[in-house]
């Protein structure tokens, strides 16, 4: 009789360790099931907060700016034509090109506020006011990458643009690289993407 005391203690004994290690097992793979799930998540918040500053640079060309430029390119031809009365189509526009990258760049003292130079730099929250997490982005550089070659076809400027930018979400961050192309001879909207890739690498 003691013997089948004994025997039934220790198979419950036994019962107990194996339902206690498998609820650790069953805890343990929730945890990590939670774990991996806030961290796509947050992963998918920091891609969101890298590409709102494509978002933003897209942005800065906006109607207003685009009428700015055609002023731009409109007083400049007409101070040449006045200027020298006859000139060459070539030096003509290459010169509305030139006008046009000083706009945008503020590498001219009478465009010290450029498009670029209003958003180089500048950080933008992007945060909720219910959680408070800190979530923003960067525009870290905007530059053209390109120069001026003379098309008698589409002789406005054309400007490859490179973006970066940089997002951050909680102690994540992102970086974006983009590369836009204005082109002042299309109808309608100049502005395209011609690529946009986010990763871990800072250029």
């Amino acid at each position: 009789m003691s013997n089948n005391k004994g025997s039934a203690l220790i198979f419950t004994l036994m019962v107990i360790l194996i339902l206690s290690v498998l609820g650790v097992a069953v805890i343990e793979m929730s945890l990590y099931e939670y774990k991996v799930s806030y961290a796509y998540a947050d992963n998918i918040s920091v891609d969101y907060s890298a590409e709102a500053g494509l978002d933003i640079a897209k942005g800065c060309f906006n109607n207003n700016e685009l009428i700015n430029i055609k002023s731009i390119m409109d007083e400049t031809k007409n101070n040449i034509i006045n200027q020298y009365q006859q000139i060459n189509q070539e030096l003509l526009y290459t010169a509305i090109y030139q006008a046009v990258r000083k706009y945008l760049e503020g590498s001219s003292p009478d465009y010290k506020d450029g498009i670029f130079t209003n958003y180089i730099g500048k950080t933008y929250s992007l945060n909720d006011n219910v959680s408070g997490i800190k979530n923003a982005t960067t525009i870290s550089n905007m530059k053209i990458t390109d120069t001026y070659i003379f098309d008698k076809n589409n002789p406005l400027p054309k400007f490859t643009i490179q973006v970066e930018t940089i997002g951050t979400y909680r102690k994540l961050k992102k970086y974006g690289h983009a590369v836009l192309i204005l082109d002042l001879n299309k109808q309608g909207n100049p502005l395209s993407i011609k690529s946009w890739i986010i990763d871990s690498n800072q250029l």
